[in-house]
């Protein structure tokens, strides 16, 4: 009796498609709805649409995929926000509002079609052959008579999906997929001529490349020839968690019950890391971990510690929907690096240290203990400290001669080798807390997503003062560092912000903030530390005097860090209207370009 329920209202929804559709070739649009009660019965709301219910395919009409939503109010979804729900009220995520079920139905054909994960109703994501489809991690997760694809974790039917491979398990990409994604040189963004617009927009499709996995391309940083561990899990961070990359530890160590490809692992710990030498001639070393795919669930926290970048690598999917942040080091060796993020200088009256160990890039020492101390630089410049006192012309800084500079500027724009950002200088104060932005890298096979609710911080330090909130005067700002995305298709819909920490005066700093603003530092006696970089200043602030009554300097804002995504295979980027990039790919400090 319930079988026969369902095929009737699939057969009722395509009895109305049928005449409507006879005086045109193009059948016309699927009823839209907001709830349950706007769809004749016996059909349902779904996805914003008036569809029938389904165990599997062939109970839709022609051509039609039974698919897993979202049923009860209607989903606005990332396209449409005229048709509003529940999720309007917070943000407009597209979640299918209070009282929604989970539950089957006919994928409408109005919205199968996507050239990007925005474009899919969640919990759908977009496939390679441009069809928004359910993940999976088995084929149990796909409605009846679909399959699990091998590499990318979709749902594939085999009786609808004409792009579909079953050699291979795999769909065949479009041969116009990246006509809006990655640019293959000119206009763009980037310093490097191979960048993007800041709206996604690509100058045509990009070749493909055979095999499957990370055997598609060479993945930047990573050893060649690239050997990858055979035991290899897809797994989904459902806790916080610390990933230390000198010990290569994860605490607390995951257990069974987080790993999400159905074999338990007895509570081993699935990071398969390994540390490696960048070349021959440069002997720093980076910490990479290996998944079969990975995710980051919402609402959860990876904090990454240690003197060396972390570069995580999966042959499927890459998903954040949670926040990758950096902090200090415990180990007493590596003390106060972050993710490749060296401290503030251990000893007074020192420059900043630079993630290269290359001289003059650090804030500046002011030299003396009336001075401000420069913020680090890295892509952006560090601001300079404010100068010795004089009893001169009182300006906003400039009485006494010049203050100590911010660092030089280093590094490449394709984060080639993978680095993190420089430290501001001290005074006659030291602390490790104006540490230079971290680094990381993630490289995906197939798809690298940073969700709306996803957040990738790699910003510079500030002196945030003692256990008791006092800050000391004149530290500098530490420089945001490195955040590199690497895969066929990346999609930022969340946060990406590697921006300079704020100097301190009398006041303590801020980091650099997980947004497009630059961190702050209110008035401090007479004294002000410089704003970090955030958005489109990618510089530091300097330091500043505010009247002759002082009684020590302010220390400069820390430059931005780098951000550079590349794409290709068939692939693209994409970013929603909603993401947030920082340094923005207005600036030269965002760039992209292609998979080699």
């Amino acid at each position: 009796m319930k079988f026969g329920f369902l095929v009737l209202g699939v057969l009722t929804a395509a009895s109305v498609v049928g005449t409507l559709g006879c005086s045109s070739t193009k059948a016309p649009p699927t009823a839209r709805c907001l709830l349950a009660s706007d769809c004749k019965s016996p059909l349902v709301c779904a996805q914003g649409y008036c569809v029938g219910q389904c165990v599997e395919s062939r109970d839709c009409p022609p051509g039609q995929r039974c698919v897993t939503v979202n049923l009860g109010a209607g989903d606005a979804g990332a396209v449409d926000a005229d048709v509003l729900d529940a999720a309007s009220v917070d943000g407009g995520t597209g979640d299918a509002g209070t009282g929604a079920r989970t539950g089957m139905s006919c994928q409408p054909p109005d919205i199968a079609m996507c050239q990007n994960t925005a474009q899919c109703r969640m919990p759908l994501t977009c496939a390679d052959d441009q069809q928004c489809r359910n993940q999976c991690t088995a084929a149990a997760d796909c409605p009846m008579g679909q399959r699990c694809t091998t590499m990318s974790h979709l749902c594939a039917d085999p009786t609808v999906d004409r792009d579909y491979d079953p050699d291979t398990n795999e769909f065949r990409s479009k041969s116009g997929a990246g006509t809006d994604g990655a640019r293959s040189g000119g206009d763009g963004a980037s310093s490097d001529g191979d960048g993007a617009s800041s709206d996604g927009d690509g100058d045509g499709p990009q070749m493909s490349c055979p095999g499957t996995g990370l055997a598609r391309f060479h993945p930047s940083n990573l050893p060649t020839p690239l050997v990858l561990p055979t035991d290899r899990v897809a797994y989904t961070q459902s806790v916080d968690g610390t990933f230390d990359t000198d010990s290569m530890t994860f605490t607390p160590t995951p257990g069974a019950s987080q790993l999400d490809g159905g074999a338990d692992d007895g509570g081993a710990n699935p990071w398969n890391a390994q540390h490696f030498q960048f070349s021959a001639s440069d002997i720093r070393e980076a910490t990479v971990v290996y998944f079969e795919r990975y995710t980051l669930g919402a609402k959860t926290t990876l904090t990454i510690t240690g003197q060396r970048p972390l570069i995580i690598a999966g042959d499927g999917d890459i998903e954040i929907d949670g926040s990758i942040v950096t902090a200090p080091s415990a180990d007493p060796v590596n003390l106060g690096w972050n993710a490749g993020g060296p401290p503030g200088p251990p000893q007074p009256l020192a420059v900043g240290i630079c993630a290269l160990n290359v001289p003059d890039v650090g804030g500046g020492n002011p030299g003396a203990s009336d001075r401000g101390s420069g913020g680090g630089s890295f892509c952006g410049i560090g601001g300079a400290g404010s100068p010795a006192f004089s009893t001169g012309p009182v300006d906003g800084g400039t009485d006494g001669g010049t203050g100590p500079s911010g660092g030089a500027v280093y590094g490449t724009n394709d984060l080639v080798p993978l680095v993190g950002g420089s430290s501001g200088g001290s005074t006659d104060y030291a602390t490790p807390k104006n540490h230079g932005g971290g680094a990381i890298e993630l490289v995906s096979g197939t798809r690298v997503s940073v969700s709306l609710p996803g957040v990738i911080n790699m910003g510079g330090g500030a002196d945030t003062g003692s256990a008791t909130g006092a800050g000391e005067p004149r530290i500098g700002g530490g420089s945001g560092g490195g955040i590199l995305l690497e895969a066929p298709n990346v999609v930022v819909q969340g946060v990406l912000a590697a921006n300079g920490g704020s100097g301190s005066g009398y006041n303590v700093g801020q980091p650099g903030q997980a947004s497009a603003q630059p961190a702050v530092t209110p008035l401090g006696i007479s004294v002000k530390g410089g704003d970090g970089s955030g958005g489109a200043k990618t510089n530091g602030q300097d330091g500043m005097i505010l009247d002759a009554v002082r009684v020590g300097g302010g220390g400069g804002g820390g430059g931005a860090g780098r951000i550079r995504v590349n794409t290709g295979c068939g692939g693209k980027f994409s970013q929603n209207g909603g993401a947030v990039i920082s340094p923005s790919s207005t600036t030269t400090c965002f760039s992209t370009g292609t998979l080699k």
